[in-house]
């Protein structure tokens, strides 16, 4: 996925390395939170539960590290999507 299209929504908050799971969860809740998107959307999108995506947005957990791309290419284009407010 080209980082390009995540710094566009995510760079703003100075989230630092991308490799990180804590970095993962971030955009996961910031996704939620300041970008409107719900767990069903997100969930539905990626394919996996709900449960998955609120233990991701908690830092609980996060998708093996080959897969976190799609996921955030996933939440990507949600957010582009999503009528502007």
């Amino acid at each position: 996925m080209e980082t390009e299209k995540v710094e566009k929504y995510f760079g703003k908050y100075n989230l630092q390395n991308p490799e990180s799971e804590q970095y993962f969860s971030s955009v996961v809740a910031i996704a939620m939170r300041d970008y409107k998107l719900d767990v069903e959307d997100i969930s539905h999108a990626c394919g996996c539960s709900k449960p998955t995506v609120e233990r991701w947005a908690k830092g609980i957990n996060a998708p093996y590290h080959a897969i976190r791309h799609l996921v955030l290419e996933c939440i990507v284009e949600l957010i582009e999507k999503k009528p502007k407010q």
